[in-house]
């Protein structure tokens, strides 16, 4: 018997959109490098919406609401657009789905509603396969279900852990102080530049695993801080303006800085490549502070070498990086809300 043409459209419909589906979700979960079609459309749409509604409403809370509403939105997605796709699959064939009790054919929306139970295992038997050709596609259409519901919350748990290690990360750099100032008054509070060796030595490890993460899960970029002192942009800007105003005293009474500081300029540039190559570009706003003082310093010197982006362009990222998580900074200066 040949296929209708209404059959061809439902059925093709529902076997694109449930392969769509697979293919969004692994380039986003899977992939370890970027995300699918749909899934950044969605997510850059929401940001949008929340973006909005911060200037709006001249509050932070709704930027920090963004990346946590972004990954429910990802899963629920995902699983609608599947229980999408395969009541379409259903929907092709005329009484692919009976009343268990009558053997009548099941209407349109009692089919979605069956589609809707076997994709999530919790089948309650009302309705059922018409016949074994469709009973084995029930089979694989739960599996289907149970598969994008365990991975989908699998996926979402290390990206509520890579957030807290950024933020702890970001908490860390704080502790120096709210801005170059400080930071480089608190060095020199520590004669023998020790502390600061020992800063140095974990900063830079830790801000490579956080830039690997963004790879891993673009997510983790929509997550943002409703305060200066959790928010890893600011006090990455932070840092890399005071490693380029080091004294010199400090290299002679710690030789190992003379490692550490290019190690440090180094993750950081990674840090900004990595995101620059997705989620910003150049600020087109002039730097706010440029390496102006003691310029031809030692530690000034170790930057401008060991940094593979032009010293310009590598601030203009920072200050993009920072304004995209909804921030002002004025190095000089306590930070401020935009």
């Amino acid at each position: 018997m040949p296929l209708s043409v209404e059959t061809i459209l439902y059925t093709g419909t529902g076997i694109l959109v449930v392969v769509g589906v697979w293919l969004d979700f692994m380039a986003t979960a899977l992939t370890a490098s970027t995300s699918g079609f749909f899934s950044r459309r969605l997510c850059a749409g929401i940001h949008l919406v929340f973006e909005s509604g911060a200037r709006v409403f001249r509050s932070r809370q709704w930027l920090a609401a963004s990346g946590p509403c972004m990954t429910l939105s990802l899963i629920v997605a995902w699983f609608a657009m599947s229980w999408l796709g395969w009541s379409f699959i259903y929907m092709g064939t005329e009484g692919a789905v009976i009343n268990s009790a009558t053997k009548l054919p099941a209407e349109l929306s009692e089919t979605i509603y069956f589609v809707g139970f076997t994709l999530t295992t919790l089948g309650t038997g009302d309705f059922v396969p018409s016949n074994k050709w469709w009973d084995l596609l029930s089979v694989i259409a739960a599996f289907n279900g149970l598969a994008l519901v365990t991975l989908s919350i699998t996926y979402a748990i290390p990206v509520i852990q890579a957030v807290a290690q950024k933020r702890t990360l970001a908490c860390k750099f704080s502790l120096w102080g709210d801005g170059v100032e400080d930071f480089l008054s608190r060095i020199d509070s520590d004669p023998s530049y020790g502390t600061l060796k020992d800063y140095l030595k974990t900063a830079s490890p830790e801000l490579l695993a956080v830039a690997q993460q963004h790879l891993t899960y673009p997510i983790l970029h929509y997550y943002h801080s409703s305060a200066t002192e959790t928010s890893l942009p600011i006090q990455l800007a932070v840092l890399d303006e005071a490693i380029g105003k080091l004294p010199d005293e400090a290299f002679e009474k710690q030789p190992e800085l003379y490692l550490l500081v290019p190690n440090c300029t180094r993750a950081i540039t990674e840090f900004l490549v990595t995101l620059s190559g997705v989620f910003i570009s150049p600020s087109d706003n002039e730097p706010s502070v440029c390496y102006s003082k003691n310029e031809h310093s030692l530690a000034a010197e170790l930057v401008k070498q060991n940094s593979t982006v032009p010293l310009d362009r590598r601030r203009k990222l920072l200050e993009a990086l920072i304004e995209e998580d909804g921030w002002e900074l004025h190095m000089d200066e306590s930070e401020r809300e935009r």
